[in-house]
């Protein structure tokens, strides 16, 4: 069902209840993604359960449609320009939201494109304190998300973000890749795979004598538990 777009008067509110009670039975939840009152969408992520409007302002825009649709929606707030991508202020209402979903649903991260993937791990670092720099989407130099501390001495890490189907395993190449993005880097010291799915059987022992001192490995299942450690900590 293609998202409704209305207002928040009497008349846009009871076409919009409809619209949700369209999908009630299917689905628990609808996810707001847009709201605003000069025109332009901007990110939300809101949940609000099927069968109720939650009005921000008079007359403000609305976009509704199922959680499992998030299509432009952001889980981080960016600052600062560099030169090696955008500086991570905060996260956003809809970081929260996936997260607070993931507790009852495994599949929750399967709903992200690989973008908000990125953001989510990045917006993790960021709660956990770290300085964190998002790449640009293309021109990355393999390194999709770089996070930087100096509370236990000079600390730069690498991550590169893999939002691979569960069948879509990461490979020993691809592994190979990535450390050889971290020796090219004399500042960094250590690279991360994250992976919404697993690694390959024989990659774990290719590079046991590299981890997890100068590589890690983050599969899903590794993924989805740092995930619940940090909202467990931060986000309640």
């Amino acid at each position: 069902m293609p998202p409704f777009v209305g207002s928040t008067d009497s008349s846009s509110t009871a076409i919009l209840l409809a619209h949700y009670r369209a999908f009630r039975a299917r689905q628990a939840s609808v996810m707001m993604t847009g709201v605003s009152t000069t025109g332009f969408v901007g990110d939300v992520g809101v949940s609000i359960p099927a069968g109720q409007v939650n009005v921000v302002a008079p007359q403000a825009t609305l976009i509704a449609q199922p959680p499992e649709v998030m299509i432009g929606v952001s889980l981080v707030d960016v600052g600062e320009r560099t030169d090696e991508g955008h500086i991570i202020t905060a996260v956003t209402p809809a970081w929260m939201s996936v997260l607070r979903e993931l507790e009852s649903d495994s599949n929750a991260l399967s709903r992200l494109d690989s973008r908000q993937m990125e953001e989510l791990v990045a917006g993790a670092y960021r709660e956990e304190g770290w300085e964190v720099t998002l790449t640009p989407r293309s021109g990355d130099g393999g390194r999709d998300v770089i996070a930087r501390r100096d509370d236990f001495g000079a600390i730069k890490l690498l991550d590169q973000v893999k939002a691979y189907k569960p069948g879509h395993l990461v490979e020993a190449e691809e592994v190979r890749a990535m450390y050889g993005v971290l020796n090219l880097d004399q500042k960094a010291s250590k690279a991360v795979i994250t992976t919404t799915s697993r690694f390959a059987p024989h990659v774990a022992q290719d590079f046991a004598n590299v981890t997890p001192t100068r590589l890690d490995l983050r599969d899903g299942a590794d993924l989805r538990r740092w995930l619940a450690t940090i909202f467990a900590r931060f986000g309640r």
